[in-house]
């Protein structure tokens, strides 16, 4: 595997290494290529190797259908081609997985979200999906039954 090939230093050390894969193992090497830009995708297409573009069969079908031309933008696919929006996101999930079940409580006046429930309901599935899909810094916290008989927020979590 050959991830992030986005620029033309990094399309030809794959080219060599496929290159040196083919000739170590005396068989050309198949190439699944997502690549979107073209003159990346011509480099890595000129290695020794069975080339098969994954998006190109699809992408002028679909332009042609759609009356649209294709974006051809890197990342988009991954939710990366907005480099502050993935590193928000980022933050956020760790900022979740931090304060996940009652964990680090002193940093949650700094949560967007504080989920509240019993054990066992999804509050952390729940709160991991905010946090990567909307980059919310969430946290969530397990109520206790005495909390729940109580009727009220726990005083840890008051205002």
């Amino acid at each position: 595997m050959l991830p992030f090939v986005d620029d033309e230093n990094k399309a030809r050390r794959a080219q060599t290494e496929i290159n040196q894969a083919a000739g170590d193992d005396g068989v050309r090497p198949v190439v699944f290529s997502t690549l979107v830009n073209e003159s990346l995708k011509v480099i890595v297409r000129d290695a020794d190797a069975l080339f098969m573009d994954l998006l190109g069969g699809f992408i002028g079908t679909l332009e042609a259908e759609l009356h649209q031309t294709a974006g051809r933008v890197r990342g988009l696919a991954h939710g990366a081609s907005d480099h502050d929006r993935y590193m928000s996101r980022i933050d956020a999930v760790n900022f979740t997985l931090q304060h996940d079940d009652g964990l680090a409580i002193e940093g949650y006046g700094r949560a967007e979200l504080i989920l509240l429930g019993v054990s066992r309901v999804g509050k952390t599935p729940t709160c991991l999906y905010l946090s990567m899909q909307h980059g919310l810094h969430t946290a969530n916290y397990p109520l206790s039954l005495e909390e729940i008989q109580a009727q009220r927020l726990p005083p840890i979590l008051r205002p």
